[in-house]
């Protein structure tokens, strides 16, 4: 019974700490990349900005990063990705001012100038419409596509009808329709130069096979009887029958489960674990009141002394998140010990060597920003 408690507690607790500890990594790499994305905005890398501002709302989804995925989709030359994004910011808030809705309204609308709606009609239904080689979709397609004023491609294919290709250019803020009809049959030359190098290489392959079979041919004779022989001299009457199975040691009474120690290191572990989670609950509160305090910061409606005080208490707010996510990852490392420890004592460690007491000491420390578990003992 002691055994199946110890090992659950054991792994339910190493699961729970990893659990956290992941939380708390995941906050910090998104504010790494955050931070990385504003730096190469700022250096007009744009590609690479963007691509970590998605990092970051991939590990922490909040709504005001997709005003900076908007405006690097801007600075890239493409307004639909951008207008998304922008509307996403829109429609995700909850608390943003007005002023800062109607800057991106006005955004949105003049990215829509820069942007053209055609319809696609094509004939026979279920062929595949792709557009300057992107997603295909399949036809009919009821609603507008929105593409980025310019030159564009479009490619309609289905089995059993000619591929068409149509050219067509997009004029920002208007809509336009394109209509396709196949026509039965195939892509005669492709066809054709697909069979002929599809012969060519069964041709090839079957003279590189008769080499092979020629070849081992040649060389198989002798190989062959020395294989024979050597079965031949087998003798059925020198088998014999092999025990692989170790005596049992009557000395050996298994693993002792009722021992002080892995009942002390499984107690340290589940304080220590315990610890673990109330600070990383309360580092995440730190993180929502910092979020709060960043949307306050913002708002110009409530004026400059307000602002300002939003953004000391933001400053504030971000400290205590670090230290108390530093404390979850102390206690959740000394508690992962503990239950390293537990499992030493409860699998390994013999009672009978009593000679010398165990002794084992572990002292968390932190100092400023860093910190960690000093573990002493002898066994």
């Amino acid at each position: 019974m002691w055994r199946s408690f110890s090992v659950g507690l054991f792994v339910g607790l190493l699961c729970f700490s990893a659990a956290s500890v992941s939380a708390q990594d995941d906050t910090a790499r998104a504010r790494a990349a955050f931070t990385n994305g504003v730096e190469a905005y700022e250096s007009g890398n744009y590609q690479h900005a963007l691509e970590q501002f998605q990092s970051a709302y991939r590990l922490r989804p909040h709504p005001s990063v997709r005003i900076n995925m908007a405006n690097c989709y801007e600075q890239l030359n493409r307004p639909v990705e951008a207008i998304e994004h922008y509307e996403r910011f829109l429609a995700d808030s909850e608390n943003v001012d007005e002023t800062k809705a109607a800057e991106v309204r006005g955004s949105i609308e003049r990215l829509r100038r820069q942007v053209g709606e055609i319809f696609v009609r094509v004939q026979p239904d279920g062929a595949m419409v792709s557009i300057d080689n992107a997603e295909s979709r399949r036809a009919p397609i009821l609603d507008s596509i929105a593409l980025p004023a310019g030159a564009h491609t479009v490619t309609v294919e289905m089995e059993g009808f000619r591929t068409e290709r149509r050219e067509i250019n997009v004029v920002g803020g208007s809509r336009g329709e394109v209509r396709v009809n196949l026509r039965p049959g195939s892509n005669i030359t492709t066809a054709t130069n697909t069979a002929t190098n599809t012969a060519t290489t069964a041709t090839n392959t079957a003279t590189t096979a008769t080499n092979t079979i020629t070849n081992t041919t040649d060389t198989s004779d002798t190989d062959s009887v020395d294989r024979v022989n050597q079965v031949t001299e087998l003798d059925p009457s020198n088998q014999q029958t092999i025990d692989l199975t170790d005596p049992a040691d009557p000395s050996d009474n298994g693993p002792r489960f009722f021992n002080t120690p892995a009942i002390t290191t499984t107690l340290l572990s589940v304080g220590f674990g315990a610890g673990s989670v109330i600070c990383a609950l309360l580092a995440n509160q730190s993180d929502a009141d910092f979020e709060d305090a960043v949307l306050r910061s913002n708002n110009s409606a409530l004026g400059l002394p307000a602002q300002q005080a939003a953004h000391d208490e933001g400053v504030e707010f971000a400290a205590t998140a670090r230290r108390r996510a530093l404390l979850a990852d102390i206690f959740g490392g000394v508690a992962v010990v503990g239950l390293g420890l537990t499992a030493y004592f409860l699998f390994v460690w013999d009672g009978d060597e009593e000679e010398e007491e165990a002794q084992l000491t572990m002292s968390p420390w932190m100092t400023g920003e860093s910190g960690g578990v000093s573990l002493q003992g002898s066994f």
